[in-house]
This record gives structure tokens, C-alpha cells and sequence, in this order.
């Protein structure tokens, strides 16, 4: 199950499974993240903290060069 706290780690094992990234690298996992962890309805700190954390992951994946890990 891929949380905040692993997500790079996760998609580091996924790209070498499948021998590289793709176009959409991280999408769908991030969506699955978006829907599990994001109340649309709270603006609290702590929500907009894991707002912050899923974009940061999103940037991450879209920029992501599997040579480049770092965990």
C-alpha cells in the first residue's frame, strides 16, 4: 500500500520492475492518495500539510529520473 512516507520508494521499485518510467509516471498512484488522504472539505493545517506533501510527491514523479533516486 503506497502512503506519503513511501510513495518514492514504491514508484522507485515499480520503475525498476518495469525497466524504466513512463509518461504518466506516478499518476494514478497519486490520485489513489488524493482520494484516500484529501477531505475536499478541510482546510485545517494538517489537511493542507498533506495537500502540500502530495503536490511535493507530484513534482517529484513528473521530474523523476529512475538514476536519480534518492531515498
Amino acid at each position: 500500500m503506497i502512503t506519503i512516507n513511501n510513495f518514492k520508494s514504491e514508484m522507485f521499485k515499480k520503475a525498476q520492475k518495469q525497466g524504466g518510467i513512463w509518461e504518466d509516471f506516478g499518476q494514478k498512484e497519486l490520485g489513489k492518495l488524493r482520494d484516500k488522504m484529501i477531505d475536499i472539505s478541510d482546510y485545517s493545517d494538517e489537511m493542507n500539510k498533506k495537500r502540500e506533501q502530495i503536490e511535493e510527491l507530484d513534482f517529484w514523479a513528473s521530474h523523476y529520473n529512475l538514476g536519480d533516486f534518492i531515498n
